[in-house]
């Protein structure tokens, strides 16, 4: 241009090519971009396509003032201006993080170009995986980072023979070779490989960074800048106590996934086993990846009081200069899980930069999200449910339970009113009406699930508790199906109408906490089937049942290998902590169950096989046969016989029994648990 006053926007023009300073693709990296002033122009440009997409999105969110809170958000301008901004002079920016996504699709759903927009604007480049939203994002907005973890199934078999090696070398080549997409080759790739999450004892970790250094050191110069990554997690989540370093084109994906995350990893007792395992893993490689959870796989739509510690989490991974990626995983199986957009919104926003101030942020979304009078009530909430969890603390998992003592009545009540009364507020705009009712059904969500237990607790604290059951339920099942189009309740529950038919009618409290008449109800704790962590099982509603409701496991449940056959998955489980009192007590542990045979399978060959089992934790197991379970009653079981707490790792499982060939009927057609028993003795 011979005259002032142009935008430029990226590199494929005469303007930039006449730069006496061209731009720096090892100053930007793959993200960065620069808004470089000269007089009245303004060049808006990244070393690559992906960096000059982020540039015109920062220019836009810095000095304009446009911002987009959600995928439907068409975008909201904060205020409207005299005149065209410009920076004051010229600037860079890039992420801090090179990796960065959020696993829902809220921020980048498979099917939905919006989506893919909103990731875009959100400065998100991650791409797990084959999913679609990748042919998306590379098509429509340069390159983001690929990221795949199921290049190579190593099982439970980790010997580094050469033989293992070079069959996950075939597969990396097989999988570079393959690919469609002209991606420029000189950008970051990464890949892990599969394996399974039992079966080895914590700390045994060298096996899989072996095996890691040897496929990195054999691919580095096939594939320059591919990064090979070992898996820590579960078992594998702590580095060697003595190990050399992993090469560079090699590194270390770290998934702390039994964290507590109402705290930040650096904070808490419990949360030091992580943080120092993430500390050793940087003596290791110089490449962290990190993979968080921010949701409840037991239940999407259950209130989490993890914002600002997951937020605290992220600041500090960014003070790490090893941890070069964050995945966050949330609701992935479903749209509208509990405060997902804000996840992807604040998350995103503190991905790229960690310095952001997080209450501000929260404050900032709620007012574009829900408009600014619904706004102020949805912060409040907010602020009121993380306020309960520091009030009634408790450690929460990535399975919690509704008996999470922050869900108390009071909470619960208050939240509903102000919830209502910002869906009052909201009404003359859809698209914010339409954000309020979301959060709704997360209250919903938890009173008619747990509505006979929070009833008794109102009483015993003299608060009202208003019959609204049916006002309730009509709510959530009108806005899961017509404004949330909810797919999903749970990880692995892809059916909500079994949901909807169990909270149909109100829960009944049951008349006795104890297992057999007589004994004095002081002594026992029961635990229903809301608290259950399930596993291919779900709750459902059955007259039978104390309470009406009951946690049913197919005699066919897939196990972790896609194989049904009653393969034996520990389908339900009830954890030490959730049940017992941390202390000395002891206690007989029962439980109330019923089994219906399967008509298909044999029992003429085979008369009274084991129907399901039954154990705590890797402890040899009960069996139970079909002889005791013919009347289709419930019946009242003793559990393993551990009369003491053991500790927080311990839990309660129900499985089918396991039968040597998977192709054929199980004798189980259904296992139903009502409630578990703890029993106080002296013995």
């Amino acid at each position: 241009p011979e005259t002032n006053n142009w935008f430029i926007v990226g590199t494929h023009n005469d303007y930039a090519a006449k730069l006496q300073t061209p731009l720096s693709a090892e100053t930007l990296g793959e993200n960065g971009y620069e808004l470089r002033k000269e007089g009245n122009n303004l060049l808006i440009a990244g070393a690559y396509d992906r960096g000059t997409l982020y540039g015109v999105y920062g220019y836009l969110r810095k000095y304009v003032g446009w911002e987009w809170y959600s995928a439907d958000d068409p975008g909201t301008l904060k205020e409207r201006l005299s005149a065209v901004p410009l920076p004051p002079k010229s600037e860079t920016d890039k992420p801090h993080f090179l990796y960065r996504e959020l696993f829902a699709p809220e921020a980048g759903d498979e099917d939905d170009i919006a989506t893919g927009d909103f990731a875009a604007k959100m400065m998100l480049n991650g791409q797990l995986d084959s999913r679609t939203i990748n042919r998306l994002l590379t098509q429509k907005h340069g390159w983001g980072t690929d990221y795949r973890n199921d290049i190579f199934d190593l099982g439970t078999d980790l010997s580094t023979d050469n033989a293992r090696v070079l069959e996950a070398v075939a597969a990396i080549r097989k999988w570079q070779e393959d690919s469609d997409d002209p991606r420029p080759k000189n950008l970051l790739t990464y890949c892990s490989f599969e394996h399974n999450d039992g079966g080895l004892e914590e700390g045994s970790s060298q096996p899989i960074v072996d095996f890691t250094r040897k496929v990195a050191e054999q691919t580095a110069p096939l594939f320059p800048h591919l990064r090979v990554m070992a898996t820590a997690y579960l078992w594998s989540l702590e580095p060697p106590a003595a190990t050399l370093p992993l090469p560079q084109n090699a590194g270390v994906q770290f998934a702390p996934i039994e964290m507590d995350w109402s705290k930040a990893i650096n904070e808490g007792s419990y949360n030091k086993r992580f943080y120092d395992a993430l500390n050793g893993w940087s003596k290791v490689t110089d490449h962290i990846w990190s993979w968080l959870y921010t949701t409840n796989f037991n239940g999407y739509l259950q209130p989490m009081p993890t914002i600002y510690a997951t937020a605290d989490t992220i600041k500090s991974m960014a003070k790490n200069p090893k941890v070069e990626g964050i995945f966050l995983q949330d609701s992935y199986t479903t749209r509208g899980g509990s405060f997902t957009a804000l996840h992807s919104w604040v998350y995103g926003r503190l991905m790229w930069n960690p310095s952001l101030d997080t209450d501000k942020l929260i404050r900032e979304f709620c007012d574009g999200y829900y408009g600014k009078e619904a706004g102020k009530l949805l912060y409040t909430y907010i602020v009121n449910l993380h306020e309960s969890q520091k009030k009634y603390p408790g450690i929460i998992h990535t399975k919690s339970n509704l008996f999470a003592p922050y869900l108390h009545a009071h909470f619960l009540l208050k939240s509903e009113k102000m919830l209502e009364e910002a869906a009052q507020k909201a009404t003359e705009n859809p698209r914010f009406l339409r954000h309020v009712q979301l959060a709704q059904m997360g209250i919903d969500y938890v009173m008619l699930l747990n509505e006979a237990k929070l009833k008794q607790q109102a009483a015993a604290q003299g608060i009202a508790w208003p019959d609204k059951h049916q006002r309730r339920y009509d709510r959530f099942k009108y806005i899961a199906q017509h404004i949330a189009h909810l797919s999903a309740i749970s990880e692995g529950d892809e059916d909500i109408s079994a949901f909807l038919e169990a909270v149909k009618e109100p829960a009944i409290a049951p008349e006795s906490n104890c297992p057999h008449p007589g004994i004095p109800q002081e002594k026992c704790i029961d635990f229903h089937e809301v608290g259950f962590t399930l596993a291919g099982a779900y709750i459902t509603y059955d007259p039978k049942a104390s309470d009406h409701r009951t946690a049913r496991l197919p005699g066919d449940t897939l196990d972790d290998n896609g194989e049904g056959g009653g393969a034996g998955v520990w389908g339900i489980q009830i954890p030490y902590d959730d049940l017992l009192p941390q202390n000395d007590d002891h206690w007989y542990l029962y439980a109330a169950v019923r089994a219906t045979p399967n008509p298909q399978y044999n029992f003429t060959a085979d008369p009274n096989p084991v129907l399901f089992r039954s154990g705590i934790s890797e402890d040899e197991p009960i069996e139970y046969h079909k002889k005791d379970f013919e009347d289709d009653a419930y019946h009242i079981v003793r559990l393993s016989p551990y009369p003491q707490y053991q500790d927080n790792s311990s839990y309660i499982w129900f499985a089918p029994t396991d039968i040597e060939d998977i192709t054929a009927p199980s004798p189980l057609k259904a296992l139903y648990v009502d409630r578990i028993f703890a029993v106080r003795t002296d013995e």
